[in-house]
């Protein structure tokens, strides 16, 4: 099995500029660890829309690369092209860690995301990571768009829902 200390899950985001922004916090937290204690790297995000073409992973690792900053992070990076929500991002992620460690490790989760999407992310770790408390980071970009803040006051009402689309529960 892995040795997985510590995981960053970087929220993907189907809006470029929100994307890169959490790029960026997730890069800069990589570099300033330890290099024996780099934390694993956990992707995520698929294809939201019919109308694009590539995955929010895929588009991270493009701005990761282009940012020079992909070549020391590859061995620690897992990807999901899959979840197309913040809950399919957060079930996913505790089925992966399902799959990849012992039973009962518990590694540090770490949550990158955009600030104005942190209260609603954090319902969805919640639901998805009860055991954790409040023990996980969260590493919050800056940059945000006034209808995805505006969005957020009616997805908000919608966790139970989601979570209950995408249930908690792993094979």
């Amino acid at each position: 099995m892995q040795v997985i200390s510590t995981i960053v899950i970087l929220l993907g985001s189907h809006i470029d500029t929100l994307l890169k922004d959490r790029c960026d916090v997730v890069t800069k937290y990589f570099y300033e660890s330890e290099p024996n204690s780099r934390p694993h790297v956990y992707i995520s995000g698929g294809i939201k829309h019919s109308v694009e073409l590539q995955s929010e992973a895929y588009l991270a690792l493009r701005h990761m690369s282009n940012s020079s900053s992909l070549s020391l992070m590859t061995d620690y990076i897992i990807t999901d092209a899959e979840a197309t929500n913040t809950a399919e991002n957060f079930r996913n992620l505790k089925c992966k860690l399902y799959d990849l460690l012992p039973s009962g490790e518990k590694p540090k989760i770490v949550i990158a995301t955009s600030k104005f999407h942190h209260k609603r992310a954090k319902k969805f770790f919640d639901a998805y990571f009860p055991d954790y408390g409040d023990q996980e980071t969260w590493l919050l970009g800056d940059k945000s768009c006034y209808y995805c803040e505006n969005d957020e006051k009616f997805h908000i009402k919608n966790v139970e829902t989601d979570v209950a689309k995408s249930p908690p529960t792993c094979m």
